[in-house]
């Protein structure tokens, strides 16, 4: 199966909305600098692992050209 269709499939099946609430204790507006949106500090995790990635800054560099990667991240 493509993988970009995993990445369809996925996206379709989970409510990644919902991580902002398990987050939002996590997060200060007051203290230090702005963070990542933790859906796509998630979603970088899964994609590694969909894709067999042991490295997960090789995940993020593959996150700046991959259109299926910045699809899913919604970038």
């Amino acid at each position: 199966m493509c993988r970009r269709n995993i990445f369809r499939q996925v996206d379709a099946a989970v409510d990644f909305e919902g991580l902002y609430e398990i987050a939002e204790p996590l997060y200060s507006e007051d203290e230090g600098r702005r963070s990542i949106d933790p859906a796509v500090l998630f979603k970088l995790v899964l994609l590694q692992h969909l894709d067999g990635n042991v490295s997960l800054p090789g995940t993020l560099r593959r996150a700046k050209t991959d259109a299926a990667y910045r699809w899913f991240l919604r970038y």
